[in-house]
């Protein structure tokens, strides 16, 4: 599966490398789309999508799913249905191939052990949600979790939500951890399932603390998941 997965992959970012030359992201995204949503196929991946509510494709989110598996980006990358942008690891910008078409297509990366340079990520973030009305996709646990357990929320992804004040739309990925959980390189054929929650409107997130944003998402990803992620 890493085999077929990789080949791919390969001639995905080849293929999207050459069109961010010449094309802005939003433009190269429904090649992302489809060809992310092809690659599960590819490794006998079944995925379900189910929505709580409408979501409404001409307006951004702040997308906030759980985060177990490698395969949570590619994942939302190819089942969010509006145009996204993400934040990412500094570290996979240095990835051979993969590096290169993620910093043409947008990404931001971010030092996690650096807090000032995790602010200016989020600032830059914000900037660009603010010029081009895209939506982001942020991991508010910030890293995997080794054990498929909610980790604690981190709080700049909140202070995130108040810069822009654009709607927090709650994801729940389940199965990931049967797919390949953090620290394994063993990928095997199994169900997931993506489920959006209820969006968090821009009033409330004006209203309200970091903290209280952090505690309203947390317990929607823990309805959302439909498998048991809190002691």
């Amino acid at each position: 599966m890493w085999l077929a997965g990789s080949v791919f992959m390969f001639w995905v970012f080849i293929i999207a490398y050459a069109k961010l030359i010449f094309l802005p992201a939003k433009k190269v995204f429904p090649f992302f789309h489809v060809n992310l949503r092809r690659l599960f196929k590819l490794i006998l991946v079944r995925v379900d999508c189910e929505y709580t509510t409408e979501i409404d494709k001409t307006k951004p989110y702040i997308v906030m799913p759980n985060h177990v598996s490698f395969f949570d980006v590619p994942l939302m990358g190819g089942y969010t249905p509006n145009f996204t942008f993400g934040i990412e690891a500094a570290s996979h910008f240095k990835w051979f191939l993969y590096g290169p078409v993620i910093r043409k297509y947008g990404q931001i990366p971010i030092e996690r052990n650096n807090v000032q340079a995790s602010m200016l990520a989020y600032k830059t973030a914000a900037e660009r949600v603010k010029n081009f009305g895209s939506s982001i996709i942020v991991f508010p646990e910030g890293t995997r979790s080794k054990t498929g357990k909610l980790n604690q929320l981190k709080k700049l992804p909140f202070v995130l939500a108040k810069m822009v004040e654009i709607d927090i739309l709650p994801v729940g990925l389940t199965g990931m951890q049967d797919l390949s959980p953090k620290g394994s390189f063993w990928v095997q054929p199994t169900k997931v399932k993506v489920k959006f929650g209820t969006p968090i409107s821009s009033d409330i997130i004006k209203n309200s603390e970091p903290e209280q944003l952090a505690e309203l998402v947390r317990n929607q990803l823990i309805q959302l998941v439909e498998e048991k992620i809190t002691d």
